[in-house]
């Protein structure tokens, strides 16, 4: 599994793509590597697609240490920001869904969304509670 991202300093966005199986190792290599590049702003948002993957991998104990990882890396989480997942299929949505849960304590914005222009929408948005469709938060 691969995940491609770029950040777009102007925009103070990170956007990442995963290609086929998504698993713990190499999510919690993409934060250290994001998080440690030159680019990379605290309070950035993100847009990270599933849809060429699959997270069918994952446990929520997993996501359980993911998320952990994250409150580790406090430093690089702002309030504000907003990270949005786009979710290719069902199994990915749902548990990009309990990964969302488990991250509401953050003090970032995470939402999911099943079409990428719905959630890059959101990121933009800013507004009050964002423009998520009906499955969304």
């Amino acid at each position: 599994m691969a995940i491609d991202y770029s950040i777009d300093v102007e925009r103070g966005l990170v956007r990442a793509t995963a290609l086929g199986e998504l698993n713990l190792p190499d999510s919690l290599l993409h934060v250290r590597q994001v998080f440690a590049d030159a680019r990379f702003r605290p309070g950035m948002d993100a847009l990270f697609d599933l849809s060429l993957s699959s997270a069918r991998e994952y446990t929520v104990a997993e996501l359980r240490r993911l998320v952990g990882a994250l409150e580790r890396q406090s430093w690089a989480l702002r309030s504000g920001a907003r990270w949005a997942i786009v979710a290719g299929c069902d199994l990915d949505f749902g548990m990009s869904r309990v990964f969302e849960g488990l991250s509401a304590h953050l003090p970032i914005e995470i939402a999911v969304f099943r079409c990428r222009e719905e959630a890059q929408a959101w990121i933009d948005s800013r507004a009050g509670a964002g423009s998520a469709d009906s499955e969304g938060p």
